[in-house]
């Protein structure tokens, strides 16, 4: 198999380029202090992402989009040219792209083996070089097996996406540039006038493509936004990298089924786009910014949404749904009478939600009346359905957890849903937490600071006897309200034509409760209540950090199947940009899930939304309105100098790990670097600790105290061995973090 190798020197002169290849600018500006990764003020200029620094530092510029033939791999230097003082060693890291990419920690040298079947695309890779005083973002365009790439913008081939869509073949590309899009002329879908503007459908291995140059930089609004219409079906195609402001991203269809109808599109892939929702044209609120309706194997993936919309994320009578890697926060649902939630499952068939974010949800003043659904649900009133919840996480929300319903009885379905290693807390629901009424299963969960602004008649709540109960679960600190009703175990279980086991509550550490266990009929089964908050009195204690259970801990390795009692959100499930029932589309990728990726580009978009409106009071179904309030989107994990990895890790008040620790071979040395926490942290630190970690002893020791200034260590090995590990941790005047994730050597 052919291999291109491309070494492109950085320079402060311009190149000439075809139009058709996008020129990435990398802007250096002189600034004021903070730290790496996410402190202080920043600039945006082309989708790169200055973090401002005490230093001067040049503007440096330009390396291309890759063109890679049928065969071809991609191997790519970029090499910073000899004038740009830059303080320190480099380190480069992957911000986002597909994860077979990999970017050499010493060398940015930037290598993707690529699978030969893998159809067609184009996709985005995000780049960060970062050094003990500066972090630099910025990204470009690989085309993989690309014949056309067409571009739209003030300086592109065409003005607007309408027009671009009529020249562009079935499999091209349409790179938006970056710039504000509005009317029609760049709407994707079937017009208020009744014209169908849709992209020509792609093939199984050739996707049409429609992106923005660099993500959230091409934004759409005023009428501009995505909405493709099924009786004129696409399938086979992707969108990528767009900022929609008031519309939505969304495939409409019809049909209970795809064997009801055949104007269903199909094969859809949304990626790294943003919404924010509410005020569109022609519906407000009630429009879900993400929305797969009535359709067959679509993907939302590294998406993100703010704003209004009665959803964020749903499907209806759809099938082969997958929800990867997304954020989203409920800011408000102002639309009356209908049910509201965040991500919503409704009547479909084969769904996937793993490493998603509900963050931030903490303003239920400005939801009106209708039923709240919660953060994660699966409404059942028009049909069953079929999903599992992987590696989820609820933090600091004001809404249930969620509603797994069952309606039969009444004409509608079962959820046969299974949660597992999901992270719900510091939650304050009206009263509700858990509906259960449906067949779902509760899986290695980690729950806690749970407490109702009204007592909690039953925190689970099991009615018309289905659900198949919690397990291998932490639920520490509930308050105001009793626990467990009709949560009860039976052998065999009929759920949507298979049998399964209910298990009751079964494995389950309890802390900090007073209330009632045993509301009703529930069935309860070895159930401790081992304190899970590490601390210095408690230093045995199950949870550090949200996202994992400590080893040799008080719950790891007790649950039922083997493993560690609690919730493990530390690494993707499912290869990205895979469908439903596609190869990797369900396996474990053992890549890191933190830093999240794109969270700078995600916290910049949360942080910039504010709103006006009315409030409302009393319970969900009876609202009134009690004067207008003010929404801040700069809260929560968007505050100035705080990132997403940094607000999650954090969470527990303990000192969060140095993130992307890499080992890597420069000639007899070794070079292990990190980067700097969040600027809210990163001033607290006052020094680190490299660890040696022997793989198979397990034993860890300490090779050297670091400076807090310092983002590398280097040194000699004693040996050769390639079976170990290297970690660091972070100081301050009184703790000292975990190791996050220990690093192999790079070769």
């Amino acid at each position: 198999m052919a291999m291109i190798i491309i070494m492109n020197k950085l320079t402060n002169s311009a190149m000439a380029l075809p139009p058709s290849i996008i020129v990435l600018f990398l802007i250096l500006s002189s600034c004021i202090a903070c730290t790496s990764s996410g402190g202080g003020d920043q600039e945006t200029n082309g989708g790169n992402v200055v973090y401002e620094r005490p230093v001067e530092i040049p503007d440096i510029t330009l390396f291309s989009d890759q063109m890679l033939n049928a065969g071809e791999n991609l191997n790519v230097i970029f090499e910073l040219p000899d004038d740009i003082a830059l303080e320190g060693a480099l380190h480069w890291t992957k911000d986002y792209g597909p994860d077979g990419v990999v970017v050499h920690p010493l060398t940015g040298q930037i290598t993707w083996a690529i699978d030969p079947a893998m159809p067609a695309d184009s996709f985005h890779v995000g780049l960060k070089v970062s050094t003990a005083s500066q972090t630099i973002h910025t990204n470009f365009i690989a085309h993989v097996k690309k014949d056309q790439i067409l571009t739209v913008g003030e300086s592109g081939d065409y003005p607007n996406i309408k027009e671009a869509m009529r020249e562009l073949n079935s499999g091209g590309t349409i790179v938006v540039l970056d710039g504000t899009y509005t009317g029609d002329e760049n709407f994707m879908g079937l017009t208020l006038g009744g014209a169908v503007q849709h992209p020509p459908s792609g093939t199984p291995t050739a996707y049409t493509t429609i992106m923005a140059q660099h993500p959230g930089q091409a934004i759409l609004k005023e009428g501009a936004y995505i909405r493709l219409n099924g009786e004129w079906p696409v399938s086979y195609a992707s969108f990528k990298g767009f900022f929609v402001v008031g519309g939505q991203i969304a495939v409409f269809g019809e049909g209970d089924d795809k064997s009801e109808s055949s104007e269903r599109n199909h094969h859809i892939k949304f990626i790294r786009n943003g919404v924010q929702g509410g005020l569109a044209v022609e519906s407000g609120d009630k429009k879900t910014p993400f929305n797969a309706y009535q359709c067959d194997d679509i993907l939302f993936e590294n998406n993100y949404t703010f704003g209004g919309g009665r959803y964020k994320f749903t499907s209806f009578q759809s099938s082969n749904i997958v929800w990867r890697r997304n954020v989203a926060r409920y800011d408000r649902g102002t639309y009356p009478k209908e049910p509201k939630g965040t991500y919503s499952v409704y009547a479909t068939m084969g769904g996937l939600l793993s490493n998603n974010l509900a963050i931030d949800g903490d303003s239920p003043d400005f939801v009106t009346q209708g039923e709240l659904a919660g953060e994660f649900a699966t409404p059942a009133t028009s049909g069953d359905t079929r999903a599992k919840f992987y590696r989820n996480m609820q933090i600091n929300s004001a809404f249930l957890f969620g509603n797994m319903d069952e309606q039969i009885s009444g004409g509608g379905g079962d959820s046969d849903v299974e949660h597992k290693d999901v992270v719900s807390w510091d939650v304050r629901p009206h009263n509700n937490y858990v509906l259960t009424w449906g067949s779902a299963w509760f899986n290695h969960m980690t729950l806690g600071d749970i407490a109702p602004m009204e007592f909690a008649d039953h925190f689970f709540f099991g009615y018309h006897n289905n659900s198949r109960g919690l397990t291998n679960s932490i639920l520490h600190n509930f308050s105001n309200g009793d626990m467990f009703s009709d949560i009860d175990q039976e052998d065999s279980h009929e759920t949507l034509g298979r049998f399964v086991e209910r298990y009751g509550v079964d494995t389950v550490n309890i802390s900090e409760f007073s209330g009632t266990l045993n509301v009703e009929n529930s069935d309860m089964f070895n159930i401790s209540n081992e304190s899970p908050l590490r601390s210095e009195n408690n230093t045995n204690g199950a949870l550090k950090y949200l996202t994992r259970i400590e080893s040799n801990s008080s719950l790891s390795g007790l649950a039922k199947d083997g493993g560690d009692i609690g919730a493990t959100v530390m690494t993707f499930l499912g290869q990205s940009g895979t469908l439903y029932g596609e190869p990797g589309y369900d396996a474990e990728t053992n890549i890191p899930m933190w830093p999240f990726p794109m969270e700078h580009i995600i916290k910049a978009k949360f942080s910039q939304y504010s709103y006006t409106g009315m409030t409302y009071t009393g319970s969900e179904f009876n609202r009134a309105e009690n004067g207008e309030g003010n929404i801040n989107g700069a809260r929560g994990f968007a505050v100035d100098g705080q990132t997403l990895t940094n607000y999650i890790w954090g969470y527990l008040d303990n000192v969060v790990p140095p993130m992307n620790v890499s080992a890597s071979l420069n000639g007899e040395d070794i070079i292990i670097h990190w980067e700097a926490s969040a600027h809210v942290s990163q001033q607290e630190i006052t020094g680190y600790r490299v660890w040696e970690i022997n793989v198979q002893t397990e034993q860890v020791s300490l090779m050297a105290d670091v400076t807090a200034a310092k983002r590398n260590y280097r040194f000699t090995p004693a040996s050769s061995d390639t079976d170990v590990r290297y970690g660091v941790t972070a100081l301050t005047s009184d703790k000292e973090s975990g190791i996050g994730y220990p690093s192999a050597l790079y070769q």
